[in-house]
């Protein structure tokens, strides 16, 4: 097949920035091209914020912010294409994932706030929206997705990795030397707490190279309270959200730092701990027996400094080494985005995605819903088959 290319969207749990990916995929070889951020603007970000818990009016807000959401994105991608020298019409597919203002996978959905047809229409370009219902309908968890796409990138004969998401919410992808996933779930919260605590008490989206946790101290009390979550205790097939890891689960700290300004920067300390030492409990329970297994950080966490130094402290002694992304040639950034690009071709080329040992899925399933664009790839694919069949 002739080289395609695709753009992939994310928006992560902490809803700081949307993130676009540019990828070449032949059939064979899958190549990342550049990648390109662009901020929520702030009363947009307060307001998709504000989505994420139940209010009066909110069908209407959900309509109207899935158009906002659709513009930003068409206008992300202009730039994006503007500094790839690459054309609307040279795109195959946009796989946009929307942003999740709610996951309830016993209630067997999760919605992604979006409008594809819109921004198929806006970009001229066919894309791809929903990636979740399918697996969620095949009764699966719907989430995580990325184990696939960390296996096509990360996956290597001979040894045991473990890719950690540091999103706003922590997954962990389990591939064995076989270059198999062996599991992939969602085990804990990663920069979603953090990030809430910095817009709570520092008016900062997030704290930068961990300046405050740094400055802090662990609370120990603080700290039990936490690794108490009954989401830990689960085990896998397993996804979360806000749902679980919110402001309610941290309000009594935070009343706390209000009236002594002076604990936040050791709340900041104690989330990261806590951040680190879920994470490390599944992955200890994952590599039990291992004599060598290789780490590799990714997210916007994987950018954070105490972070990446916990995990090496924490995971020393039991033979798994840490690495970040970047240590392999991958943005730990721009990793999802690609994944959604990734994902999006295969549901255009009509491909079975197999998530029955990630998400507990009865069945493989073609990941997302097309909405095509007027003169689109997918519009000019069936002019050529009417005409074949016409002939």
């Amino acid at each position: 097949m002739s080289t395609l290319y695709a753009i992939g969207l994310m928006s992560g749990t902490s809803i700081d920035a949307l993130d676009a990916a540019l990828i070449s995929y032949d059939g064979l070889k899958l190549k990342a091209l550049s990648g390109k951020s662009s901020p929520w603007p702030s009363e947009l970000k307060e307001a998709l914020h504000a989505l994420c818990t139940s209010s009066d009016g909110e069908v209407e807000r959900i309509g109207i912010l899935g158009n906002r959401y659709a513009e930003h994105a068409a206008a992300l991608i202009a730039d994006l294409l503007t500094e790839a020298k690459l054309k609307p019409s040279q795109i195959a597919v946009i796989g946009s994932h929307g942003q999740t203002i709610r996951h309830r996978p016993k209630l067997h959905f999760s919605y992604q706030l979006d409008n594809g047809p819109r921004l198929a229409a806006l970009t001229g370009i066919d894309t791809v929206v929903d990636f979740r219902s399918a697996d969620l309908a095949g009764g699966g968890e719907g989430a995580p997705l990325t184990p696939l796409f960390h296996q096509a990138v990360f996956a290597k004969p001979g040894m045991l990795r473990l890719v950690l998401n540091l999103g706003g919410i922590a997954n962990l992808t389990v591939l064995t030397a076989e270059g198999e996933i062996s599991s992939g779930f969602d085990c804990g919260p990663a920069n979603t707490l953090c990030d809430l605590c910095c817009r709570r008490l520092l008016n900062i989206s997030y704290d930068k190279d961990a300046l405050h946790a740094r400055n802090g101290r662990i609370v120990d009390s603080w700290l039990s309270e936490l690794m108490q979550h009954p989401f830990l205790q689960l085990k896998p097939p397993k996804s979360t959200g806000r749902e679980d890891f919110n402001e309610q689960l941290i309000s009594p700290y935070l009343k706390a730092c209000k009236e002594n300004p002076s604990l936040t920067d050791s709340l900041l300390r104690t989330l990261t701990e806590y951040t680190v030492s879920s994470a490390v409990e599944a992955i200890l329970g994952c590599t039990a027996g291992c004599r060598s297994a290789e780490l590799i950080l990714c997210g916007g966490g994987a950018l954070n400094p105490l972070m990446v130094k916990l995990f090496q402290d924490k995971l020393a002694e039991s033979g798994c080494q840490v690495y970040r992304a970047e240590d392999f040639g991958v943005s730990s950034q721009f990793l999802e985005p690609q994944a959604f690009a990734y994902f999006a071709l295969q549901c255009m080329l009509g491909h079975r995605l197999d998530l029955t040992h990630v998400t507990g899925a009865s069945q493989s399933s073609i990941l997302g819903c097309l909405c095509p664009a007027v003169g689109g790839r997918y519009e000019k694919l069936m002019r050529s088959i009417n005409l074949k069949a016409q002939d």
